[in-house]
């Protein structure tokens, strides 16, 4: 097992906690919270390489922020839904403690998102002791509730080179869900379809109500873009993503070229 650094500040705060007799966790409405995917949080095994995350977030603003979040419970009686931090004006937050390879919601007070700064970076660590290194690696956005959509589109998406290419699906809540990719090449003003598939995302977790991990499913499409190479115009293709019904979903195409510890991420245009 990689030694990875998480969770230091959380960890201290739950010990604080046992050591008064107190517990930081309160019931709050999901209505007061607004609900943001972070692709992934951990580290996990991805086709050839191994993944580990980094968290950093800064408080901007001169108040408070609430955050709360699902992670490994360490009191027999259980924990709760989810577990609180309070992010003190100024203040910087490294590493969360859950794990979420599939993704992972983080919760904050309502409004208060656009106070944090923050970097998630996501990095090949085969291999490698990692104990107390600040990450370069791949930076990953977090993702709020209008940014998740039931038509998304990855455009340039490049044919060629030796990369492996998964497509990483997202679904706004822990509901299993269903999506339709079709791959375009473009010519001129016009789109092509070259190919359609269906992905099912396998549902998520909830803890107490909450939607703690969302729906999720990744698929390899390297031969399909392959296989397509002659069809594309100057070497690129669209990727669009359908989500069934009224259901909304996020992706990312992941990059992997062999031997880079860092991979390229096409995320959804705006």
């Amino acid at each position: 097992m990689h030694q990875i650094r998480v969770g230091f500040v959380i960890a201290l705060v739950l010990a604080a906690s046992i050591a008064q007799g107190e517990s930081r966790i309160r019931v709050v409405r999901p209505e007061t919270l607004d609900r943001i995917l972070m692709p992934f949080v951990g580290e996990a095994a991805v086709a050839d390489q191994y993944w580990a995350s980094q968290f950093w977030a800064r408080n901007q603003s001169d108040r408070s922020i609430t955050m709360f979040f699902p992670f490994p419970c360490q009191i027999g009686e259980g924990c709760g839904p989810l577990q609180e931090f309070e992010l003190a004006p100024h203040q910087t937050f490294i590493d969360p403690t859950y794990s979420g390879a599939r993704g992972v919601f983080l919760h904050v007070e309502k409004g208060a998102f656009r106070d944090l700064t923050y970097t998630l970076r996501v990095e090949d660590v085969a291999g490698l002791r990692v104990t107390g290194v600040v990450f370069g690696g791949t930076e990953l956005p977090l993702v709020s509730a209008d940014q998740f959509s039931s038509a998304l589109t990855l455009l340039n998406v490049p044919v060629g080179g030796g990369a492996r290419k998964l497509l990483r699906v997202y679904g706004s809540t822990a509901e299993a869900m269903g999506v339709t990719i079709r791959i375009y090449a473009s010519q001129g003003d016009r789109d092509i379809l070259l190919a359609t598939q269906r992905l099912d995302l396998q549902a998520g977790r909830k803890e107490s109500g909450y939607d703690a991990y969302p729906a999720f499913a990744v698929v390899d499409l390297t031969a399909t873009i392959a296989a397509l190479q002659n069809q594309a115009a100057q070497g690129r293709l669209a990727i669009q993503v359908l989500a069934d019904g009224n259901a909304q979903a996020w992706a990312f195409l992941a990059l992997l070229e062999p031997g880079d510890r860092s991979f390229t991420a096409i995320t959804p245009g705006r």
